[in-house]
């Protein structure tokens, strides 16, 4: 049997353990909830994305977007998409939904009015449409003109730095990630659900590129917490070259 001194020191140093242990813990811990590091990594990848995105002429992607219309949730849609500066974009559904479809619009072009065809039967038809007609938005909750990257992050930094002045931003968390086989930085943000303040929603989770440094997907949330819109950027490529033959309904790859 062991004596009452040795039980007491092995309870002592039992004790001084776990009391180093805390000891070590607790500024990990402190980091870990101290709000202050995480608004300044998400304010410099914001920051980062916008001076990627300044260099940027143009760009190819296979755009994924989800969207909430009129309170439905839309099917998946895969979308082959080219933008260049100053804003011209060409859209070409490649997924199962609206398959064959292509939209074109450029500003200053077309009386600044969209040209679009079905795919399939009604290929035939193209149809010069204003952006903002509900024809034109029918099945998607933005205006061609907010299509792409750069329209993507004007929406988010704009609420992100009303909330951010008015010290009502609050990030959840960084942490790594990967989308479409990348390595990102995945960051969500939380604003007041408030609609009088004007945020463009009450929770977003960015996933940036660590190398391009640009957002390559993103998710809107209501303040129910339902998924309103995701947009993805697969195989993007920067730079490409894109030439006015791209943005030319004559193109002889396209269907108009």
């Amino acid at each position: 049997m062991r004596s009452r001194p040795e039980t007491r020191n092995r309870l002592a140093r039992g004790v001084l353990a776990w009391a180093l242990l805390l000891l070590w813990l607790c500024p990990v811990l402190g980091r870990a909830e101290d709000p202050a590091p995480l608004l300044d990594e998400a304010m410099a990848r914001l920051r980062a994305a916008q001076a990627a995105y300044a260099e940027v002429r143009d760009y190819t992607t296979v755009l994924h977007r989800e969207e909430r219309v009129r309170g439905e949730m839309k099917e998946p849609e895969v979308i082959r998409l080219k933008f260049r500066k100053p804003f011209q974009v060409y859209l070409k559904w490649i997924g199962p939904l609206h398959e064959g479809r292509e939209v074109l619009y450029a500003d200053g072009w077309n009386q600044n009015r969209l040209m679009a065809h079905e795919g399939g039967a009604l290929g035939f038809i193209t149809l010069s449409l204003d952006p903002n007609g509900s024809l034109a938005l029918k099945s998607t909750r933005h205006p061609i003109t907010d299509t792409g990257i750069g329209r993507l992050l004007e929406v988010v930094s704009e609420s992100m730095d009303r909330a951010l002045a008015a010290g009502e931003l609050e990030i959840s968390y960084a942490r790594p990630n990967s989308v479409y086989g990348r390595p990102t930085r995945q960051i969500e943000g939380r604003l007041p659900p408030d609609p009088q303040k004007g945020y463009y929603a009450p929770r977003v989770v960015m996933d940036f590129d660590l190398e391009l440094q640009l957002p390559i997907r993103v998710a809107i949330y209501d303040a129910e917490d339902r998924l309103l819109e995701r947009y993805g950027y697969e195989d993007l490529r920067l730079n490409v070259g894109l030439s006015d033959r791209d943005f030319d309904p004559s193109n002889p790859d396209y269907h108009f």
